[in-house]
């Protein structure tokens, strides 16, 4: 399972919309974008929450079409956008 620490890797928080994101760069070069599973942990108060993946952005058309961002969502409401930047 792919762990993304909050303090670590420079991950934002949209309160309104319940959703963390991140650069896909920030992740370092060992992380696997395409597991099913991603743990979001909170190393302060060490709480962490488990994703699922749920969907592929794309941005553009046919053979400009390129990937957006993978959103993953959890079990209590929060979804995580991974950013291809």
């Amino acid at each position: 399972m792919n762990t993304i620490s909050i303090q670590k890797h420079n991950v934002s928080y949209n309160k309104s919309r319940k959703t963390f994101s991140c650069e896909i760069s920030d992740l370092g070069r060992n992380f696997d974008i395409g597991k099913n599973f991603i743990r979001l942990v909170n190393d302060k108060t060490k709480n962490f929450s488990t994703f699922n993946f749920d969907k592929t952005d794309y941005y553009g058309s046919g053979e400009d079409r390129e990937i957006g961002g993978w959103w993953y969502k959890s079990n209590d409401g929060y979804k995580l956008l991974i950013i291809n930047d």
